[in-house]
């Protein structure tokens, strides 16, 4: 969309006392982008409190998804304007903002109750237990990204899967320390359809990973896995692609090496394709 023709459409919007005082609203053209189903998304990168307000103070518009950089927003402004919007967001990112503490993260997410999919990478205010409780107000949630995230354990990542949720996709990653094997396995009620895990012992949870009901996709980043491990994975009945991302300078050796293994393990029965592009190695399995 042209800005000339978002201009035109916000010009008919009307505005209402929502929460604050009407303020003048500033450049909306530049912090909205219209969808193809009429709604709008929120996408200006390192948006203001000032922004956020006069976006507060549109009642006239529907806005399905938060993507803009929220790093610098204030919780309070943030809850006034999900006062008005929050009911019909569907996707939001609270990326790299620090001023949100666990009691108001949990105030946040009430807000959203069709809520489907929620960006918290480098979000490092957050406790295991303060995203837990978030996310429990939020049953339509389908997508989960909690990467790089300095606070967060492996406890949260049991969790999640204890949740009679079915994700359509989870992406975890421990960059305090490795993945620890659960003491206990833990209750897996959540079914997962795409999994993306990174940390350097990822793979210390394969037995739990492999009991994930409708698990068809994991994808692994920087962490270290074997042929063994994936042929494994690969005897899951739902699972459809593995994907290893190798960041190492020789990663082309290391996926070379681990292509030769795989094909020399892999039954032949399981049908499984092996394709290598780049930092990627590709297991697809057919049906």
């Amino acid at each position: 969309m042209t800005p000339t023709s978002l201009t035109a459409s916000i010009g008919d919007l009307r505005l209402a006392h929502c929460f604050v005082p009407i303020r003048p609203v500033v450049d909306l053209e530049h912090l909205l982008s219209k969808n193809q189903d009429g709604t709008y998304t929120v996408a200006k990168a390192d948006i203001t409190d000032e922004q956020l307000v006069s976006l507060a103070n549109c009642c006239g518009i529907t806005i399905t998804k938060v993507t803009s950089g929220l790093s610098y927003i204030s919780p309070q402004v943030l809850m006034g304007f999900l006062k008005v919007h929050g009911g019909s967001i569907e996707e939001f990112s609270l990326k790299n903002n620090q001023n949100v503490s666990p009691e108001d993260f949990s105030e946040i997410c009430s807000f959203m109750p069709n809520l489907k999919s929620i960006s918290l990478v480098y979000q490092h205010s957050l406790t295991d237990n303060a995203v837990i409780a978030g996310l429990n107000s939020c049953p339509a949630l389908e997508s989960v990204n909690l990467n790089t995230n300095q606070l967060l354990t492996s406890n949260l990542f049991h969790m999640l899967l204890g949740r009679n949720t079915h994700f359509r996709e989870v992406k975890f990653s421990d960059h305090n320390s490795k993945f620890k094997r659960a003491r206990v396995t833990p209750l897996l009620r959540a079914k997962v359809e795409k999994l993306v895990l990174s940390g350097s012992g990822a793979m210390n949870n394969l037995e739990v990973i492999k009991k994930i009901e409708s698990l068809k996709v994991l994808e692994l980043r920087g962490t270290t896995v074997t042929a063994a491990q994936i042929v494994s994975l690969l005897g899951m009945d739902s699972i459809e692609n593995v994907i290893v991302y190798d960041a190492s300078q020789d990663y082309m050796v290391r996926h070379g090496r681990m292509k030769y293994e795989l094909r020399r393990s892999i039954p032949k029965c399981y049908r499984v394709k092996i394709m290598v592009s780049g930092n990627q190695l590709t297991l697809t399995k057919s049906q």
